[in-house]
């Protein structure tokens, strides 16, 4: 990849590979037609791809985008260890995490772990009450080594992002002794609340319904057009609890479990009732038997 701005000298920007491999019998594909360089205001921008004597491809066209990466804002919740436990059949050590509230979007999670020469698999696994337990990440390893040939570790790793309150790392010890697992941390990525104020305004927000649809605004297709790296920030006031918000009751059955056997045992009680006495009109109108 080279650029130019007179279209006579021009300068290397980029080397990259561009493959198309595709195998239409199999219905197979992977393609890479994509080059990447670093920033230029050029006005030409020229590609050469080396052939190999294998004749020259058919091009026929090019498109040019400009890409802006902003990168994310962590923040770190608080967490704490509820409880570590070891599994002797399975051979793992499990370690519950609480984020002390439900809602609180986690991604990346660390692991303070004083022990070195080690490696372990680990599986993270989510709830909201610490009875049920969802896996949300499958097997990532952390290691730490100080060996003469390398001296490193690993103790971190990333994962789908989930609120829940509740986070279990299993540790995959194997034949190997338990480690000795001191402290988690946990990070989520930043939030914003972007939103059109007046200074002589106070507002209110209103959070916690579960069955709340997305909003849609004018200000999400204006977004991309502000300016936002220095917007005044308004900081949030002591928490009250909303006085119109009305609790959804749970359903008849689950406030009152004891219902629903009840009225089926009346039911059969009843049945049984009218059973014996249709019985007993019967043997009224009937002749008796014959001896």
């Amino acid at each position: 990849m080279e650029s130019s701005n007179d279209g006579t000298i021009w300068m290397t920007i980029a080397e990259q590979t561009v493959y198309d491999f595709t195998v239409k019998e199999r219905g197979f594909t992977t393609r890479n037609t994509r080059v990447r360089y670093p920033e230029s205001t050029a006005r030409y921008l020229r590609v050469k791809i080396a052939d190999d004597e294998e004749g020259p491809l058919e091009i026929t066209g090019a498109t040019i985008f400009f890409v802006k990466e902003t990168p994310a804002r962590e923040v770190t919740w608080a967490a704490s260890i509820v409880d570590i436990s070891r599994d002797a059949g399975q051979r793992t050590t499990n370690v519950e995490v609480d984020l002390g509230t439900p809602g609180l979007p986690t991604y990346r999670l660390a692991i303070s772990i004083p022990d070195v020469n080690f490696y372990r698999e680990v599986t993270l696994e989510a709830s909201t009450d610490r009875e049920k337990w969802t896996t949300i990440m499958g097997r990532a390893d952390i290691y730490a080594f100080d060996a003469p040939k390398f001296v490193g570790e690993r103790l971190f790793f990333t994962y789908p992002e989930t609120t829940a309150r509740y986070l279990r790392l299993v540790i995959h010890d194997e034949d190997s002794p338990p480690l000795t697992v001191q402290e988690v941390n946990v990070w989520g990525l930043w939030r914003r609340v972007v939103f059109a104020a007046d200074p002589q305004r106070s507002y209110k927000l209103y959070y916690g319904n579960a069955k709340a649809q997305r909003p849609s605004y004018d200000i999400e297709r204006i977004f991309p057009y502000l300016v936002t790296e220095k917007l005044p920030e308004a900081k949030l006031g002591p928490q009250n609890a909303n006085p119109s918000f009305e609790e959804e009751k749970p359903p008849v059955s689950e406030r009152f479990p004891w219902l629903f056997p009840a009225v089926v045992a009346v039911a059969v009680v009843i049945v049984a009732l009218l059973l014996l006495s249709i019985l007993r009109q019967a043997r009224k109108v009937l002749p008796p038997p014959k001896e």
